[in-house]
């Protein structure tokens, strides 16, 4: 399935192929750095499979795939810790020290 046949993608929207909606397009082309068109000619490349299976991790445990500054400014704008952290007490000596 082409990713603008997904109901809940953004790419349509990203890639300028529809017309605006929820999506942010100035904030998304600013962020990026990108045109519409290197958008889509981005998405239409063969995955690596090492990014494949980076992607499919993230999903599994419904984790961000973008990097520290990405996470970052979301936890900003969200107010919600996204930060991943092992579940469980922490370590004997982080608590003593």
């Amino acid at each position: 399935m082409r990713p603008e046949n997904y109901r809940w993608s953004s790419y349509s929207e990203n890639a300028g192929l529809s017309s605006p909606g929820i999506v942010d397009r100035h904030g998304f082309t600013q962020l990026s750095g990108v045109s519409f068109e290197d958008y889509r000619n981005y998405v239409a490349q063969d995955t690596l499979s090492s990014e494949a299976e980076f992607i499919a991790q993230r999903l599994e445990s419904n984790r961000l795939t973008g990097g520290d500054r990405f996470v970052k400014e979301i936890e900003l704008r969200t107010g919600i810790r996204l930060e991943y952290k092992r579940p469980g007490r922490p370590p004997m000596n982080k608590v003593i020290d």
